[in-house]
């Protein structure tokens, strides 16, 4: 990857990454496009959601190497359980 690029759907420089794992993954998509339906753009922002632990790694390390030294990642689902499973996933990074 050349310098300063990020895999599209990572959310950057256009937007926050925004994240759904586990079971939560259909209602954090609804959250989400509803959430968005304003923006004429929901679905382009659905589009992007990272919903696998491999996905939400590969986007925090691409901001990593840009030099950023926090991410916030955004959860749409009701589930608090997944702030806890997104925690295991960066916690090796």
């Amino acid at each position: 990857m050349k310098p300063g690029a990020v895999r599209e759907g990572c959310g950057f420089p256009a937007r926050e990454p925004s994240t759904g794992s586990g079971d939560v993954v259909t209602d954090a998509r609804t959250a989400m496009g509803a959430y968005y339906e304003f923006t004429g753009m929901a679905d382009r922002m659905v589009a992007g959601m990272l919903t696998t632990p491999g996905q939400i790694r590969e986007c925090v390390t691409q901001y990593a190497e840009l030099g950023v030294d926090e991410v916030m990642l955004y959860c749409y689902g009701r589930d608090p359980g997944q702030v806890d499973r997104l925690a295991e996933v960066v916690s090796a990074l």
